[in-house]
């Protein structure tokens, strides 16, 4: 449980740093939005790469 709190702090501690180099100032700004999507969503995408790979070595080992 701990890592979780670490893990989305970390997320939007970079997207605050992301903002302040980009000198992105407005919250609702486009480019504001898509650097919290990037920096959110590529664990979505390992975990979704992770899953597939794990059935691939199920179906490897069912033959």
């Amino acid at each position: 449980m701990d890592w979780i709190i670490l893990y989305i702090t970390g997320m939007i501690m970079t997207a605050t740093d992301m903002r302040k180099e980009m000198r992105i100032y407005k919250t609702y700004s486009f480019m504001w939005w898509m650097c919290c999507i990037c920096i959110l969503l590529w664990p979505v995408l390992s975990c979704v790469y992770l899953v597939a790979w794990i059935a691939d070595k199920i179906k490897e080992v069912a033959r």
